[in-house]
C-alpha cells in the first residue's frame, strides 16, 4: 500500500538521507529535507507516566473483555462531572 502512494505521489520529500535511499528503489527523484526543529530548543522530557485507571465506572475497567462489555453498553455513564451537550 504504502509502496503503491509513493510510486503514485507526484513529489517524495524524506527527512533523512537513510530513507531517501530506501525510497530511491520505488522512484529516482526522492528529494531530502532535513528536519526543520532546532534540537537545542527542546529538552529531554521524563518519560510519560502510564495512564491509570479509575476508581469508579466509567472510568474503571475489569480488565476481562465481557465483564467491561457489559459495563460500558449497559453502565451508568454520567459520573457527575461529565457533561453532554448537542
Amino acid at each position: 500500500m504504502v509502496s503503491r502512494m509513493i510510486k503514485g505521489a507526484d513529489a517524495v520529500w524524506v527527512s533523512t538521507p537513510a530513507l531517501a535511499e530506501t525510497v530511491t528503489e520505488l522512484r529516482d527523484d526522492v528529494r531530502v529535507m532535513p528536519n526543520g526543529l532546532d534540537e537545542r530548543l527542546w529538552t529531554a522530557l521524563p518519560p510519560p507516566t502510564p495512564p491509570r485507571q479509575g476508581p469508579v465506572r466509567p472510568w474503571k475497567l475489569n480488565q476481562n473483555y465481557l465483564v467491561d462489555v457489559a459495563a460500558l453498553r449497559f453502565g451508568k455513564v454520567d459520573d457527575g462531572v461529565l457533561r453532554f451537550a448537542a
